[in-house]
């Protein structure tokens, strides 16, 4: 087997920030190792938000690591943050975070961070057959310790950031018979105040465990970890859904911001069909890239191969899936795709091979002949890594430009597309801490720049393009906080 990964790394985030609990990356055990036990609501005590961010891995259509027994460092031992085992699907983010638990941390000077990575699994197009090829990968030398160039203060009243850079491209070794996970990790340190505000956001998708008056908690599919999130006028609840209408057992997908404070404020809700159909039809839904489709005679779609990236149990997660689908089926768009100017109506011709979809519905057959019907289907949102096949051209917001796509991106060996044509809009951010979030750096970028965007393919004419909602300088996606 063979294939190759990208070299722009995943990051995940470790946010050290004022309040009164504390959000962590786990425990490492070993001499003068201590358990840290301290109540969520003292004065005493700082919130630690450890999350993971990443870019896109080509050639890769899923990928995930599992995280455990870990712990911050300190000059006499080290202080647990969790012990049990996190699974971080490490694909599907592009220029957002995922976070992981939420934890209280005494405030103190810390000089590292360990923990042991203990599985690793990717999903990926073979280069030969161009079919996807599933693999548990054989972890080595999964412990590790890491040390800060310099130790950090946690205050509660100072926000601190910890960015563990995960190269995927040198951790997976994807050549031979075997696959392999050899952790090739950095870190350092980025204070939260000098952040953008689009590097603020994180991502957030699972179950709902409780609801109050001002917020909700969301147990995530993948981490298993419990976040709480809180709303306020500026939260935009979207395709019908509201804060009345979360009950526990809801399926909900939220966009939201670290707020100084330590808490997460949600600034976007979307809920999906997942759980319950309203005859009372036990459902499952998930995220995930079409891999090919099936048509009749007549053009129609009947039936899509998919592998999900996140939400799906872990039986399913990385897994060829066909999903079937019908005049019954549902199509919808959210609002932050709705957001951008031209975007055609979403329905059965949007699916096609590349294209990003969450889709919810009941499952039939059993084994090998296991399918989904889906009973509704949602716009998801791509993330592109390529160089500018020329400066963007146009009038702000309104820029187009072309990337030249790595020769095993997804997009290449799904859809055959060796470029991709981008649009900007008045509602596409740019994730840059040098100019605030302006997005007229992009006029400046030159021919062959690395960027990462994120946003919605649309197919028109027999072409497909991206339209973009987050878009950034490879380098800044990639940076490590320097």
């Amino acid at each position: 087997m063979c294939s190759t990964l990208s070299s722009v790394p995943t990051r995940l985030l470790l946010l050290a920030l004022a309040g009164a609990a504390a959000l962590g990356l786990a425990a490492c055990g070993g001499s003068g190792s201590t358990s840290l036990t301290t109540s969520s609501n003292t004065s005493a005590s700082a919130q630690v938000l450890t999350a993971v961010h990443d870019a896109p891995l080509t050639g890769v259509i899923e990928a995930d690591i599992t995280v455990a027994n870990a712990a911050m460092t300190t000059a006499t031992g080290s202080v647990t943050l969790f012990t049990a085992p996190r699974k971080v699907e490490v694909t599907g983010l592009g220029l957002l975070d995922e976070p992981l638990s939420l934890e209280s941390l005494a405030p103190g000077t810390y000089t590292g961070i360990s923990f042991t990575v203990t599985a690793a699994h990717v999903t990926y197009i073979d280069p030969t057959t161009q079919q996807p090829v599933s693999a548990d990968a054989v972890v080595n030398n999964g412990a590790v310790s890491l040390t800060f160039a310099q130790p950090i203060t946690i205050t509660t009243s100072d926000a601190t950031e910890l960015r563990l850079d995960v190269n995927l491209a040198q951790s997976f070794d994807l050549t031979g018979s075997t696959v392999t996970f050899t952790p090739v990790i950095t870190v350092a340190p980025a204070p939260v105040d000098k952040e953008s505000e689009a590097d603020k956001d994180v991502e957030v998708t699972g179950t709902v465990t409780a609801v109050t008056a001002t917020s909700f908690t969301v147990k995530q599919f993948d981490s298993g970890a419990s976040l709480t999130l809180n709303v306020n006028s500026s939260t935009s609840f979207q395709n019908g859904a509201s804060l009345a209408a979360l009950q526990v057992g809801s399926v909900v997908h939220a966009e939201g911001q670290v707020q100084q404070d330590g808490s997460l404020l949600a600034l976007t809700v979307e809920m999906t069909n997942g759980g319950m159909s309203e005859d009372g039809q036990s459902q499952d839904s998930g995220n995930g890239i079409v891999v090919s489709t099936t048509k009749d005679s007549s053009g129609n779609l009947t039936s899509f191969q998919w592998v999900a990236t996140e939400e799906m149990d872990a039986s399913t997660m990385g897994q060829p899936v066909t999903v079937t689908v019908s005049s019954s089926t549902n199509y919808v768009t959210g609002d932050d795709e709705s957001s951008l100017s031209g975007l055609p109506a979403f329905n059965a011709s949007q699916i096609f091979a590349g294209q990003d979809v969450l889709v919810s519905g009941a499952w039939s057959g059993s084994g090998s002949s296991q399918q989904l019907a889906a009973s509704e289907i949602m716009l998801g949102q791509v993330n592109a890594l390529g160089t500018l096949a020329a400066p963007p051209a146009g009038t702000l917001p309104n820029l187009t430009f072309t990337l030249n796509l790595d020769a095993t991106s997804p997009l290449d060996s799904l859809a055959g597309m060796t470029t991709l044509n981008a649009s900007t809009s008045a509602a596409t951010q740019l994730c840059n801490e040098d100019n605030g979030g302006d997005l007229s750096l992009l006029t400046s970028l030159a021919t062959g720049t690395e960027l990462e965007a994120r946003g919605v393919l649309v197919s028109s004419n027999g072409q497909i393009t991206l339209q973009v909602l987050r878009v950034g300088p490879a380098t800044d996606a990639q940076s490590s906080g320097d």
